[in-house]
């Protein structure tokens, strides 16, 4: 079975709450809102059969326009972690300048003493 119709809608949006749309099919005009379309990953249930009509697709989806980047979720272990390696880095690092500045103001004059070798 084919059937031609023309669609005339909105363009794609990440707006999943509003869907304007007119469908023209045998000379007749069917209007689509929200009411009427199925958002990608529905399922329909509890129907034997039905007609439907792909409108955007792949990128142009509204869920794909509205998903965005997706946040990395650190749990309290991660976050605990983070903080005593940052802690630990932190003092090993003042450690090891004091050592210097210890180094460098305790440090012994160097005297030469001259060597003379006795043939």
């Amino acid at each position: 079975m084919t059937i031609s119709a023309e669609v005339q809608c909105e363009r794609p949006n990440n707006e999943l709450s509003k869907f304007e749309g007119v469908m023209t099919w045998r000379h007749e005009s069917f209007s689509l809102d929200n009411d009427k379309i199925l958002l990608r990953g529905c399922v329909l249930r509890n129907t034997a059969w039905c007609f439907g009509l792909v409108v955007f697709a792949g990128r142009d989806t509204k869920l794909m326009m509205n998903g965005g980047k997706a946040q990395f979720k650190r749990t309290r272990i991660d976050e605990l972690t983070n903080v005593l390696i940052i802690g630990v880095s932190t003092s090993l690092n003042r450690r090891n300048t004091s050592y210097r500045n210890v180094e460098n103001t305790l440090s012994c004059p160097v005297i030469k003493i001259p060597f003379h070798k006795e043939i």
